[in-house]
């Protein structure tokens, strides 16, 4: 089957454009297990260059890359895989800069492919074959109908890391790594500075180690295509860099034809960034916080709603993000000429909320997103007016977003409306030029003769275009193999290089040398230290021996009664570290056992009495588990439980004595007497 009879009207060509148009084959599917199959026709021109009524996956990349077109058109992506994840595989083996347009439309958009060829004017006779499906998506796509769908985020991910496997050992092993390890830092180097030079902006991470790096990452905040002809993937024996876009979570899609409007963003940064988008109308369209939003998260998000023009603030001062927010869509930041306050910030939510009834604001962070929109719409509100006023009195249909969006661009009324007014007036001329086209030529053998002309002409093009590209890319694939080159013979000086070898042996003797020395007085702080404890414990033995210390064991607190210490030791006392912690029984043992208690805190009193001691009243030491402590602590123990016997003896007595005053006293009452004394 040929299209070659199918034509595109004159008016929709586009220079240099290549589209191609795929439908998969019927029977196949992308959730098999085996390679699908496709009808792929490809456009030069807006004119069918070839076709292929059978081809698989596999070929139809190959294909890709040997035409390497603008677009590949399609009447829904999952035809070639069956996933997200699928899509995205598939679309990382396509050339860069191919755009994936599926030409039906999206969600509620979407219309069935007859009905796009209808809007076409591509006449449909019978069964649509998957050769001829392919032709309406390609021509489609050309004349800009469609979604582009969208995987990559707008950043680019070069990395730098070490070349082939490094196996060899021997003594100049050593001597390799490093050199590899000095070809990564400066490789990295050399990007950073062409990043800067371009000024784009980026993240940098990087693995140190001895000599250099064992490997760098750049997060660039630009697409792959912005990095082209800047840096170059590099796979040597030393060093490779790979550059890969970076895929989204999700998959987006942008009409082609959209004309976003002009629009007012407001930001609030930080943690919890608010978020707010209102038109030139000052009506609010956008209303959203989250936590840990990025730049080009802010970016995808506003531009599915319209253009940013201006981004506003409510401090004086912008913060470092709506700075770099502002740069990176190249436009104006609003700020107030002081911090709104909360009482106008409300005020401003109040008054919208009478105009707009149906605003829902969650949280402080849109509201100030809100309210920093709204005050940089009413810096301009006056201007707008006027705008609107000269327009309606001009009676001419001008689009007012777009004058009032050169207004804030810093022009004057008069250059805007000027401006918008030259826009119409070529676009009426290219009317008139394409309805002069479309009219037939004035005889029969002058269009057979032109047509000819044209045909041959074309023939010429198409056939010098391919020339042009194929010699193209031989240029590039000499530039890449005279890069790798440059950069494999810059590693080999690394390592031939005598005195660069020695001065790097000497800097690495020099490093060792330094760790050593840190490992001596390391050694040396230690030996000090246990010296200093040797001295110490040597005092404590020799005072120990003359009796002039005893040996006290240590416990955590008295909830359990610690019998085989004390047994052990025969210590007629017992440290505790925690007085307020105990049992009544464990009390009751020390006290039957007479063990008194030892303590650095506080004394507290027990239900039974117990001699406690502060033990800062005496000379003392720690050694692992146990007091040392001066001996005549067990005079003052001996002599303090004396005390407690004494007193306990004595309340005895009185006890005693109580009881018997107490009986005489109910005796005399039963007996009616007032005296004992005969007795």
């Amino acid at each position: 089957m040929s299209l070659g009879n199918q034509r595109v009207s004159s008016h929709t060509k586009k220079d240099n454009i290549i589209v191609m148009g795929v439908d998969i084959l019927p029977g196949k599917s992308s959730l098999s297990k085996h390679q699908p199959h496709y009808a792929i026709v490809i456009l030069g021109n807006g004119e069918v260059v070839d076709e292929y009524e059978d081809a698989s996956l596999s070929r139809l990349i190959r294909i890709a890359w040997e035409v390497k077109p603008e677009i590949i058109a399609i009447d829904n992506i999952y035809e070639l895989a069956p996933d997200y994840n699928g899509l995205v595989k598939i679309v990382s083996m396509l050339p860069p800069n191919v755009r994936l347009i599926q030409v039906t439309g999206w969600g509620p958009q979407a219309i069935n492919i007859r009905s796009l060829a209808k809007n076409l004017g591509i006449p449909l006779h019978g069964k649509l074959t998957p050769l001829k499906t392919a032709y309406v998506a390609a021509v489609a796509a050309y004349r800009g109908y469609g979604y582009q769908v969208k995987f990559l985020e707008e950043k680019t991910k070069i990395i730098v890391s070490k070349g082939r496997s490094i196996s060899r050992g021997g003594m100049s092993y050593n001597r390799y790594i490093r050199s590899v390890r000095a070809g990564i830092l400066s490789i990295t180097k050399e990007i950073k500075k062409i990043l800067d030079a371009n000024k784009l902006d980026y993240d940098l991470v990087f693995r140190k180690s001895k000599g250099g790096l064992e490997s760098s990452v750049f997060i660039v905040y630009a697409p792959r295509s912005r990095l082209y002809g800047l840096i170059k993937p590099i796979n040597t024996k030393n060093v490779r860099v790979e550059i890969k876009p970076v895929y989204s979570k999700k998959i987006s899609t942008e009409p082609l034809k959209k004309a976003r409007k002009p629009v007012i963003l407001g930001l609030d940064p930080g943690i919890n960034t608010g978020i707010a988008v209102i038109d030139l109308n000052g009506m609010p369209l956008f209303l959203y916080s989250s936590k840990n939003i990025d730049r080009s998260e802010i970016i995808n998000m506003v531009s599915s709603i319209g253009k940013p023009v201006l981004v506003a603030t409510d401090v004086s001062t912008p913060p470092e993000a709506v700075k770099k927010l502002a740069a990176s869509l190249n436009v104006q930041i609003y700020s107030p000429p002081r911090d709104l306050s909360n009482d106008e910030k409300n005020a401003i939510i109040y008054e919208l909320l009478k105009k707009y009834p149906w605003l829902d604001i969650e949280d402080a962070h849109e509201r100030d997103a809100l309210a920093a929109a709204y005050k940089a719409y009413l810096n301009y509100a006056d201007k707008f007016k006027q705008i609107e006023s000269e327009v309606y009195e001009m009676n001419i249909d001008l689009d007012l977003d777009n004058i009032k969006a050169e207004i804030i661009r810093g022009k004057t009324i008069a250059e805007a409306i000027e401006e918008e007014v030259e826009k119409k007036l070529e676009f009426s001329s290219k009317e008139t030029e394409t309805r002069e086209a479309k009219q037939p030529p004035k005889t029969k053998i002058n269009r057979e003769i032109q047509d000819k002309e044209i045909a041959n002409l074309k023939k010429r093009i198409q056939q010098l275009v391919a020339e042009n590209k194929r010699l193209k890319n031989t240029i590039s694939e000499l530039q890449e193999t005279i890069h790798t080159l440059k950069v494999e013979l810059s590693s080999l000086k690394n390592i031939v290089n005598p005195q660069d070898n020695l001065l790097r042996e000497i800097n690495k003797l020099r490093i060792e040398r330094e760790e050593l020395l840190h490992q001596i007085n390391a050694l040396k702080k230690l030996l000090d230290e246990a010296n200093r404890d040797i001295h110490y414990l040597k005092s404590i033995l020799k005072e120990a021996l003359l009796n002039k210390y005893i040996i006290i064991p240590t416990i955590k607190n008295l909830l359990s009664y610690p019998s085989k210490l004390l047994e052990k030791y025969k210590s007629p006392a017992i440290y505790v570290n925690d007085l307020e912690v105990y049992d009544v029984s464990v009390i009751n043992e020390l006290y039957k056992n007479k063990i008194a208690i030892l303590t650095s805190k506080e004394s507290i009193k027990y239900p039974i009495k117990i001699p406690v001691f502060n033990i800062d009243s005496y000379k003392h030491y720690f050694v692992d588990n146990f007091l040392i402590i001066e001996s005549r602590v067990v005079k003052d123990i001996e002599n303090s439980w004396k005390k407690i016997e004494e007193e306990e003896r004595r309340s005895s007595i009185e006890r005693i004595i109580d009881l018997i005053m107490k009986y005489k006293e109910e005796r005399k009452k039963k007996l009616g007497v007032k005296d004992f004394s005969f007795f």
